[in-house]
């Protein structure tokens, strides 16, 4: 599967392309490590917000964050201890 690593418009949040044999390809974008397309039997299958913003200011509205969000304190987090 070829990986493309990329920089949008803005210049400034970079992205990781995949693009499948079968011509399905995902959509990632480093900043908040968020899917904001995956395209399978030619159909978006993901949701996008029209209001999403995506040139690293904010979260971006929509699509599949990927990452563990941690919203508690630091010091009550077992991952503090490690």
């Amino acid at each position: 599967m070829p990986v493309k690593t990329t920089v949008d418009d803005t210049g400034v949040v970079r992205k990781v392309v995949l693009v499948g044999a079968t011509g399905s390809a995902c959509v990632i974008y480093t900043h908040g490590a968020t899917i904001t397309s995956w395209i399978s039997q030619g159909k978006e299958r993901l949701f996008l917000s029209k209001q999403a913003v995506i040139n690293g200011s904010k979260a971006i509205r929509g699509g599949i964050p990927v990452v563990f969000r941690k919203y508690d304190y630091a010091i009550y987090s077992p991952i503090f201890y490690i």
